[in-house]
């Protein structure tokens, strides 16, 4: 059985137009996915950080892993890290990057795992201790200090490839899931 994919986006036009091509884009592939529209929270910071509350609500409401997929992203080859399944949570990573975060665009949880699980309780108390600060951020940090963190595999750029960024020296130019930064265009016209 493939993961369930999720997501949450604010309603905004752009997010309701890429959210609808990210379903279909899915549901391409043969996947099922899951989506709400949720009110904003006040300012694009809280609601990137809502995205750990999210996951635990699906979590408890689904008995299979999660893959969260950014509203304004789409698939364009078959996910293929999640068969066969040796790990309990999947990740893009890029060591070059100015921050020390993930790239949260693209996630799979085992939610099937009581570390994931917790994991994911560590992260949400970390974005509602820690609003003003990218969710991608506090992922990482949350990772990081973790006591015991969860089987991990780093994704390569493919999975989270932003429309507009080149592609890193020694990556398999293979683009899973495309990234088209609509936030960047809400925040412009708002």
């Amino acid at each position: 059985m493939k993961p369930l994919i999720v997501n949450c986006h604010t309603g905004e036009d752009l997010y309701k137009e890429g959210f609808a091509r990210m379903k279909a884009s899915a549901e391409k592939f043969g996947y099922d996915v899951y989506g709400e529209e949720v009110e904003c929270l006040g300012s694009w910071l809280e609601n990137v950080n809502f995205k750990a509350s999210f996951l635990l609500k699906c979590a408890k409401n689904n008995e299979r892993p999660l893959i969260w997929i950014d509203a304004d992203s789409e698939i364009r080859k078959e996910l293929e890290f999640y068969n066969p399944i040796n790990y309990e949570f999947a990740v893009a990573w890029d060591p070059g990057y100015r921050f020390e975060s993930f790239q949260s665009a693209v996630t799979y949880w085992d939610t099937r795992s009581p570390r994931v699980i917790k994991f994911l309780k560590s992260w949400e108390e970390d974005c509602q201790k820690n609003i003003g600060i990218f969710d991608q951020i506090t992922l990482y940090k949350t990772w990081l200090e973790l006591p015991k963190i969860p089987i991990t595999k780093i994704l390569p750029q493919g999975y989270v490839k932003v429309f507009n960024h080149g592609w890193r020296t020694g990556e398999d130019r293979v683009e899973y899931v495309r990234q088209h930064q609509f936030s960047r265009q809400i925040r412009k016209i708002k």
